[in-house]
């Protein structure tokens, strides 16, 4: 498995499914990004200001904190951290909207979300940061 060089992103997963927050790491991992997964909204609250990720990708449904709160917060205290919401509800209109009202623009994916659909993402944010990926090994 590649480790985590000065060129790859820092992406913070959460999801209260673990095996879902720890798979989708995995796969992120194996681009060459470093991740750390949270399982709650509170757990990546505390992780937020340590590991300042890049990317935060976060379940819209999650005990506690939502993950709209999570991304809104997120946006406060690192406002170059680029947020993707995915929601198991097929209608994403009223996140939108929510999203919306509160004057920020995240990008929301419907769940399940295929694994290269976020690896092009995440590729494309790199891009967009002028950070070469290293291509897995």
């Amino acid at each position: 498995m590649p480790q985590a060089n000065s060129n790859s992103l820092r992406v913070l997963v959460v999801d209260d499914e673990k095996s879902i927050a720890d798979s989708l790491g995995q796969i992120l991992r194996t681009q060459g990004h470093d991740v750390r997964c949270a399982n709650s909204g509170e757990d990546a609250l505390e992780l937020l200001p340590v590991f300042e990720p890049h990317v935060l990708i976060a379940d819209v449904i999650l005990g506690g904190i939502d993950g709209v709160q999570l991304a809104l917060t997120a946006a406060d205290v690192l406002p170059n951290c680029t947020v993707v919401l995915s929601s198991g509800h097929a209608d994403t209109s009223e996140l939108a909207e929510r999203l919306r009202q509160s004057g920020r623009r995240f990008s929301i994916y419907a769940k399940p979300v295929p694994p290269p659909v976020l690896i092009d993402f995440i590729k494309a944010e790199a891009d967009r940061r002028g950070r070469a990926i290293a291509p897995p090994r």
